[in-house]
């Protein structure tokens, strides 16, 4: 160590954010001690160094800390002075590298707590040790914060603040889950119609203006604030953590707050915000935008028309092809015409993408939720499609339209809220325009069709059928309770007349009795205002003659209430 007269001190101070409160570990405190030590010890101080909310894990990110090291390295001081080591760092790999600047420089390190040689090795071992001590400290604290956190979020208590769509359970009894995610149904369907209108295909941009021009102040609506309520995964019930930090994994802990969207929209959106990701023009205009792969290459076919005519083609930039929208068209319809499954989404088209609050319902509904749950929803949707096909009857609507009755825009969002994917092969003819189109797989999106099938196979949602003349729904019901308590909310609603049609058994035979079936029978169908046709099964009760066993009930609507 030099004589006191040739020590050049740079004292250095430092405050994390948890040690603000910590006494002895303010900033003035730490600077009063190293000023009263060097008094004592008289040594002169060159400079102080003064690091505020700095956390001494991350040694490059403390400006301070680092105009230090290069002051001793020019020789502006040749002496650190520290209230402890722990201020210094908390880091062996740290501690080595500012161990190695001292004795390259032939420069010394002081504390006012702790007796510090870094002339001999034991001193350098105390040093060392003292560091390790500190650093099992963090390590500790880490352990137990991650620990505290785990058991936090697995309680389905989110970690900052409650997003959008939720607000704190404050009115549970339990006083440790007060803090507690729940669906806020206030703010959740605004949430609800964001993932829905995105998954038609339209942009955050759009969304947003659309939000502002509904008047809805829940939040200032920007396309960024969009984008990240469709990233954010606590909508499909999961909660992440570290996901803003780049050299740390992202841990998911799943289905721990109640959600309010399916998974299976969540990771739809997901998918439609990678393809999103490329540019590809005005593609909201196109019907097929974002959805068309060429079978050849599997790349995304772009956008590209010819305004003056108004002919719209898809393009393939790898394989240098172009093909025309219509033609497009008429193969998906003649490839798709015997598929059951697209014939069942285009027979609901109206139900699933024209109506928001179905969407809603739908998007909010748990397939293997408890039976309790289940028959909250069904109840739900069987009044919500009661209203919309006694709508269209008043209406004078047939509410299923065919493809050709659609207009552009239902087709696009019919094709967005339905197929993920469709991959096509063009195939050359004689000349530039003769050629055809071989459509070679079509992916349709999970979170439309399949929760639909499952809810109908379920008995959660009513089966929609039409005729030439009609709309109207059908389902069966096997239970008295659910048969009463559904007349009674219709009969809250709407003035109906219940028309009951037996199962034709022996007591029929008569050409009367037969008869007079065949004119009930006729009177419900030929009933414009017919909407409900229900099933009643009586499998469980003690009856003899099986076929007393099911009736057909019929619901015809009088004048609305």
């Amino acid at each position: 160590m030099k004589d006191n007269n040739q020590i050049k001190i740079g004292a250095y101070i430092r405050v994390s954010t948890e040690d603000q409160a910590r006494e002895g570990h303010s900033l003035d405190e730490q600077l009063d001690r190293i000023k009263a030590f060097c008094k004592f010890k008289k040594y002169e101080i060159c400079k102080i160094y003064k690091e505020d909310g700095k956390s001494a894990k991350d040694m490059k990110g403390r400006p301070e800390f680092q105009k230090m090291l290069n002051d001793l390295c020019s020789g502006k001081i040749n002496t650190i002075c520290i209230y402890k080591l722990d201020r210094l760092t908390r880091s062996v790999k740290d501690l080595e590298e500012i161990l190695s600047l001292i004795e390259e420089n032939n420069c010394g390190l002081v504390s006012v707590t702790e007796e510090i040689n870094t002339k001999n090795a034991y001193g350098i071992f105390f040093i060392r040790m003292v560091i390790l001590l500190a650093q099992l400290e963090i390590d500790q604290t880490r352990e137990r914060t991650i620990m505290g956190l785990v058991g936090t979020v697995k309680q389905g208590i989110p970690i900052g603040r409650i997003p959008l769509g939720y607000k704190r359970d404050e009115n549970n009894s339990d006083l440790k889950l007060k803090k507690k995610a729940i669906i806020d149904e206030k703010t959740a369907p605004t949430i609800r119609r964001i993932f829905n209108l995105y998954l038609k295909g339209y942009s955050y941009y759009y969304i947003a203006e659309k939000l502002k021009e509904e008047k809805n102040d829940l939040m200032q609506w920007k396309d960024w604030a969009i984008q990240q309520i469709l990233n954010n995964r606590i909508y499909c019930g999961d909660i992440e953590h570290r996901k803003s930090l780049k050299d740390k994994e992202t841990i998911i802990y799943e289905n721990v707050v109640p959600p309010i969207i399916s998974k299976d929209i969540f990771q739809d959106c997901q998918i439609l915000m990678e393809k999103n990701k490329q540019s590809f023009g005005g593609s909201l205009d196109y019907m097929f935008g974002k959805t068309l792969y060429c079978a050849k290459c599997g790349s995304m076919l772009c956008v590209s028309s010819n305004k003056s005519k108004n002919i719209k083609h898809y393009i393939c930039k790898k394989c240098n092809s172009r093909i025309n929208e219509t033609k497009i068209e008429k193969q998906l319809l003649d490839k798709l015409g015997s598929i059951a499954q697209f014939n069942m989404a285009l027979t609901y088209n109206s139900l699933m993408v024209d109506n928001d609050r179905l969407t809603e319902i739908l998007n909010n509904v748990e397939i293997d939720a408890p039976d309790e749950r289940l028959k909250e929803r069904k109840n739900e949707l069987r009044d919500l499609l009661d209203d919309i096909v006694i709508k269209d009857i008043e209406d004078k609507k047939n509410h299923n339209k065919k493809w050709d009755d659609m207009n552009y825009e239902e087709k696009r969002i019919f094709i967005q809220s339905t197929i993920e994917a469709i991959y096509i092969k063009k195939i050359d003819g004689n000349n530039q325009q003769d050629y055809k189109i071989s459509i070679e797989r079509i992916k349709f999106k999970t979170s439309r069709i399949n929760t639909f099938f499952d809810l109908i196979r379920k008995g959660v949602i009513d089966s929609y059928c039409k005729n030439d003349f009609n709309t109207w729904s059908m389902t069966t019901i096997d239970n008295k309770k659910e048969l009463d308590e559904y007349l009674e909310r219709l009969r809250k609603r709407y003035k109906i007349k219940v028309i009951e049609i037996p199962i034709r058994g022996d007591e029929y035979k008569s050409k009367k009795k037969s008869q007079e079936l065949d004119e009930l029978i006729e009177s419900v169908i030929n009933n414009p205002k017919c909407f409900k046709t229900i099933k009643i099964s009586r499998k469980n009760e003690l009856i003899k003659d099986r076929f007393e066993k099911e009736l057909h009930m019929h619901i015809c609507l009088e004048n609305e209430k």
